[in-house]
């Protein structure tokens, strides 16, 4: 049984050593393998398709990042529940327009009207508190429609849209 059980282990050592890859012994052998960088970031193709639940980290991290490629006018109708330091239920509708550098946002309860509205069109944002009548203007410098350019390697570095 012992000298059956060492033949065993024997050949399952052989065939795991059999299958290591052979690594190069001293430099690189040709000039064109001296040209090969060392390291190569991973940059992994931004889908063109739909995301699913077989999509990688990266793949959906650089989706997020390039999604202003995607599209020229946006409209968001959202339910935002925050719980500090009480929950709360906030209703929101945003329409985005970055190619004129417009925006409209209106919220309130989730029950109920509105209570703010913030438009920007292109040249200044107006606030008004729907309730009071209260408004507010700003000459519009919160928005900046340079072109957004995040890195395509994967790092661990953060790059805020302007």
């Amino acid at each position: 049984m012992k000298r059956s059980n060492l033949l065993i282990s024997l050949m399952l050592a052989a065939v795991v050593a059999a299958c290591g890859v052979p690594s190069p012994v001293g430099g690189p052998t040709t000039p064109s393998d001296a040209a090969l960088p060392s390291s190569v970031p991973t940059t992994p193709a931004v889908p063109n398709g739909p995301l699913s639940m077989n999509s990688t980290s990266d793949e959906i991290r650089l989706r997020m990042l390039r999604s202003h490629t995607l599209w020229h006018r946006l409209w968001v109708d959202a339910r935002l529940t925050t719980h500090l330091p009480e929950t709360a239920v906030e209703h929101q509708q945003v329409w985005l327009d970055p190619t004129a550098s417009r925006f409209r946002v209106l919220r309130g309860p989730d029950a109920g009207p509105a209570a703010k509205l913030v438009v920007a069109n292109g040249q200044e944002v107006l606030t008004l508190d729907v309730a009071s009548g209260q408004r507010q203007s700003q000459p519009e410098s919160l928005v900046n429609i340079d072109l957004f350019d995040p890195p395509q390697t994967v790092t661990d570095t953060i790059a805020p849209h302007p």
